[in-house]
């Protein structure tokens, strides 16, 4: 009797504990994303800061992601093609990034190379090589608890007039391609192949930017697409805390854009009953760093002249 009644207890126990921490499970998801860093380093700190400070304190998931121009802009980036800041984004440890049109001032076979070394997936809709065959994956899913989010990557194909040199030999042959024409329907199948494949959301990464810069943006991308939760825009640098725009369903989706040179970083927010949010916060008023990225971005500055 004893023997059994001992089991018991313990079974009540683990059975708690198990509860417990189905319970744990049901919390907000926070990501925070940046764009058009352009090597401004410092920022690097306070964003893995604020991802780690929000870690601990364990109301919520937080992961964090690109939506490029991230490799070019200062002597930081082109006095190593790019590795500087590759090494400092594995240092902060991102749940995915996107590409935007500077990273290809390296050249594409270099970025794919490099990119390797970043410690995260990098995900591109639309850049092809003339065989037909896709340099990036359309998407990734990452696992916040029981929630499982997709992020999308599209750049925009300004970038083929922008970064003319990596798309062309020097005999003018046609290398690589964005797919202008089909951005949308690329996009399209990578958000409902995502959605197949069990993600409860989808976020869609983009270098397209705000109208008029470019005849693919991101707005037009929105109302020519469903099944999208909100979209992170980069390119035109502008600072937009949140717009709505319709999607092809009628529904609201909302579009947010950080500025540029970490002027702010961007909040989303996914709350446990489904809804979506975003908002930005200035990167002055965040006072946590990294550690452990400070410690790269200043072995970095050492190295420049």
């Amino acid at each position: 009797m004893k023997r059994i009644s001992k089991w018991l207890v313990t079974l009540t126990i683990v059975g708690f504990s198990t509860v417990s921490t189905l319970a744990q499970k049901a919390k907000d998801i926070v990501i925070l994303y940046e764009n058009d860093v352009h090597c401004s380093i410092d920022g690097y700190t306070r964003l893995a800061g604020l991802r780690d400070a929000i870690a601990k304190a364990d109301t919520c998931f937080v992961g964090i992601v690109s939506c490029g121009d991230f490799a070019a802009g200062a002597d930081v980036g082109k006095n190593s093609q790019g590795k500087y800041i590759v090494d400092i984004l594995r240092s902060v440890g991102y749940d995915a990034i996107t590409l935007g049109n500077h990273e290809l001032d390296y050249g594409v076979p270099h970025i794919k190379e490099l990119m390797q070394q970043a410690g995260a997936p990098v995900v591109c809709s639309n850049l092809f090589d003339m065989e037909g065959n896709q340099i990036f994956p359309s998407y990734t899913i990452h696992q916040y608890g029981s929630k499982r989010v997709a992020f999308v990557g599209a750049l925009t194909p300004q970038t083929m007039q922008i970064e003319r040199s990596a798309f062309y030999d020097a005999d003018r042959n046609q290398l690589y391609d964005l797919k202008r024409d089909a951005i949308y329907d690329l996009v399209q199948q990578a958000v409902d192949e995502a959605r197949a494949k069990g993600a409860d959301y989808v976020i869609m990464l983009s270098h397209l930017g705000e109208r008029p810069a470019s005849h693919v943006d991101s707005h037009e991308l929105i109302s020519k697409t469903n099944g999208i939760d909100a979209l992170l825009d980069a390119h035109t640098h502008s600072t937009v805390p949140c717009v709505y725009v319709e999607n092809k369903d009628g529904k609201q989706i909302p579009i947010t854009q950080t500025g540029i040179h970490f002027a702010n970083i961007g909040k989303l927010i996914i709350t446990t009953g489904g809804k979506v949010s975003v908002q930005l916060m200035p990167v002055e008023e965040i006072t946590c760093t990294s550690p452990r990225v400070t410690a790269v971005t200043d072995s970095i500055k050492s190295l420049l002249p």
